[in-house]
């Protein structure tokens, strides 16, 4: 005899967003309190990651009919916001050393975007789901998971670039951590 399936509330994705600017919040305010540098990686991870990880929860409510299951969206969000993270970072490296910055700042975008859609193409590959509608949820993971990576790391790069400014310079963390990765994302989740 097998149990019912667990029925799981629709919004799950409030629950995180909501819980997870409580525990950035708590941990923002213990690093002002402590100094302690080690908490900077979770503060600037969790800042960076809630928002795009609650649209993929969002989407993965939105799901039926496509093939796909919320494994999936959660798989393109992480290995494929990796692989565009990987590549994008190899390219702007290896373009940087041959082009000017001014050109490098026009490529940088381009750079990107191509990332991204091999990273989907990766993710995509080996799936049974074949429409448009699983590609636009399985794109949108890939660019939450790749948003929520360079976040990441332009906050600790500018959160550890002034050592002795860290303390003073947590209003300006916390805009760019709430609002960088959350942008259209935010616009996006308002409209589904």
């Amino acid at each position: 005899m097998t149990a019912p399936p667990a029925i799981r509330s629709p919004l799950r994705w409030r629950r995180l967003l909501i819980g997870g600017a409580v525990i950035w919040v708590l941990m923002l305010a213990a690093f002002v309190m402590t100094g302690n540098i080690a908490m900077l990686p979770a503060i600037a991870l969790i800042g960076a990651g809630v928002v795009p990880f609650a649209v993929v929860l969002r989407n993965g409510e939105r799901l039926a009919g496509t093939g796909l299951i919320l494994d999936d969206l959660l798989y393109a969000f992480l290995y494929g916001g990796a692989v565009g993270i990987l590549i994008g970072g190899f390219m702007d490296a290896e373009v940087g050393r041959h082009v000017s910055r001014r050109s490098l700042l026009l490529s940088a975008g381009l750079i990107e975007e191509a990332a991204k859609g091999v990273a989907l193409l990766v993710v995509a590959w080996r799936l049974p789901a074949r429409s448009m509608r699983a590609g636009m949820y399985l794109g949108a993971a890939v660019g939450a998971g790749f948003a929520t990576l360079e976040t990441t790391f332009y906050a600790l790069d500018g959160m550890l670039s002034s050592s002795n400014k860290l303390h003073t310079d947590a209003g300006a963390v916390l805009v760019q951590l709430v609002a960088a990765p959350s942008g259209s994302r935010l616009r996006s989740l308002a409209s589904t």
